[in-house]
């Protein structure tokens, strides 16, 4: 494995060049909600194009990245009782300690990611669904590794309904899972992790980029995205986020 903690800066151990990070004062806090007054008339739909215009003026987002996110429904991959919530720009829980990620987590992400349409994208994690939905739009293809087999399942199903047809998806551990489709041009870690398998580092193309949250044993978390840079590896900061922590190797 290829260790990165934070210790005043992450250090990588080898074949990776470290470029420092801000110091920070206080750990990022978990998901917050704001319950919207609802109407009548407020559909899901007009609450999606409401949440892409917020988003549009808080970042530089692509018209394609807008696009996909005014046409793949939030609302599909959350429990029924938290529908009224998915255009909210926050994390959202979804039991057994998960989450599906932010809206402005995902912005950001896809930013540092650069994706491109001849790109293709592996997410290794949990609960990837939505943001394997958004990516899809935006990618020639997408394959995820997903560590929980009955998500995976029902994510299939829900792909197949809207009709995405450039995903391909298993329940998995990261080593041995990637052969099939590698190497990848972009990976996302999918879920907060305290080491990067050195599996998904080889299976990383030259110019190649991978973006994951780091977390250390006190919580604190940081996006970070490391870019192949052969024969070595470079990391720089992309800003602190919230993930759900997860066990490398299939734990949660």
């Amino acid at each position: 494995m290829v260790m990165i903690r934070r210790a005043c800066a992450l250090a990588l151990y080898t074949l990776v060049a470290l470029l420092p990070l801000e110091a920070q004062s206080s750990l990022p806090s978990g998901p917050t909600f704001s319950f919207p007054k609802l109407t009548a008339s407020d559909s899901l739909a007009d609450r999606r194009r409401a949440l892409v215009d917020r988003l549009a003026a808080t970042f530089n987002i692509s018209q394609r990245l807008g696009d996909a996110l005014s046409s793949i429904p939030r609302e599909r991959f959350v429990p029924d009782y938290l529908r009224n919530l998915a255009y909210e720009d926050s994390s959202l829980p979804l039991g057994g300690g998960q989450a599906l990620p932010s809206p402005s987590d995902l912005v950001r992400i896809e930013e540092a990611l650069a994706l491109k349409p001849t790109d293709s994208l592996l997410i290794y994690g949990r609960d990837t669904g939505y943001t394997a939905a958004l990516y899809s739009r935006l990618v020639a293809s997408v394959s995820v590794i997903d560590l929980d087999p009955r998500e995976a399942r029902r994510n299939a199903q829900i792909f197949a309904s809207l009709g995405i047809a450039n995903i391909t998806s298993s329940p998995g551990s990261a080593e041995g899972s990637f052969a099939k489709n590698a190497p990848f041009t972009k990976i996302l870690v999918h879920g907060a992790v305290g080491e990067i398998p050195r599996a998904l580092l080889e299976e990383l193309s030259p110019d190649g980029r991978l973006v994951a949250p780091l977390a250390d044993p006190s919580g604190f978390q940081m996006l970070v995205m490391i870019t192949n840079t052969s024969p070595t590896l470079t990391i720089q900061s992309v800003g602190k986020c919230f993930f759900p922590a997860m066990q490398v190797g299939g734990g949660r």
